[in-house]
């Protein structure tokens, strides 16, 4: 394993921000928006601990799976920690799914493919897993500062603290995949196809998003443009001459 290195912050993570700092400063005024968005944070955690007890499982490094099942009870802890904060505020997080109640994960299924990791698969799968741990590290800095100014010290405490633990994996993600990649140039390369990755179901969800306020706003300019000339089309009709009588 070589030395720790910095982890790069690319531009595609710092654009990640952009959404948290123009939404967030409205999210935080508000305890109940708060809420559900901190169990949307547990419920993103939890996935995340079901695909590293999966790719430990896949691994066939056991330095790897270790590191994995580490960083996986991590996300066990964050999601717990989420989960109760999204209470207080008055939100009670619910099962995820009916099925997995948070803070247990004893109760779920092995979630395990046949097969074992490949190389190429497992550097993208480190890709993925850095380039999210990096975006989430970046986007809770930019939170943390607003949630400071809304008066909500103990959420930003909470943030800080996953933070941290943010920080620590996109770190050990980093130096995983430069090993297994072959350097830091194969890295990047590996780091750009998971961020390119985002790029369609980003659009679709934009588009999904849009799609219905954009309609409304082109049936508006449509209206304006079109009374006019309804209104010219009408003045231009001539009654019709009325018939002389019989």
């Amino acid at each position: 394993m070589q030395e720790s290195v910095a982890f790069p912050r690319g531009i595609w993570t710092l654009l990640a921000c952009v959404p948290v700092a123009c939404t967030a400063p409205f999210v935080h005024a508000s305890p109940w928006l708060t809420a559900r968005l901190f169990e949307s944070f547990a419920r993103s955690e939890w996935e995340s601990m079901l695909d590293l007890r999966e790719a430990a499982a896949r691994t066939p490094s056991a330095e790897r799976a270790a590191r994995y099942l580490a960083h996986a009870a991590d996300e066990v802890r964050h999601t717990r920690m989420f989960a109760k904060r999204a209470e207080e505020l008055g939100h009670i997080a619910q099962d995820l799914g009916g099925r997995i109640p948070y803070g247990d994960p004893s109760r779920v299924e092995a979630r395990v493919a046949p097969t074992g990791l490949g190389q190429r698969e497992e550097v993208d799968f480190l890709a993925f897993v850095h380039h999210g741990e990096a975006r989430a590290l970046a986007q809770l800095e930019t939170r943390i500062a607003i949630l400071d100014a809304a008066g909500d010290p103990r959420s930003a405490a909470l943030c800080r603290r996953v933070a941290e633990d943010e920080r620590n994996h996109a770190t050990y993600t980093w130096e995983l995949l430069v090993d297994l990649a072959g350097g830091p140039s194969a890295a990047r390369r590996a780091l750009l196809r998971a961020q390119a990755g985002e790029v369609v179901p980003l659009w679709r969800a934009a588009g999904g998003t849009l799609t219905a306020p954009l309609f409304s706003l082109l049936a508006i300019a449509l209206y304006f443009v079109a009374g006019p000339f309804a209104a010219l089309s009408l003045a231009g009709r001539r009654e019709p001459e009325a018939l002389p009588p019989q």
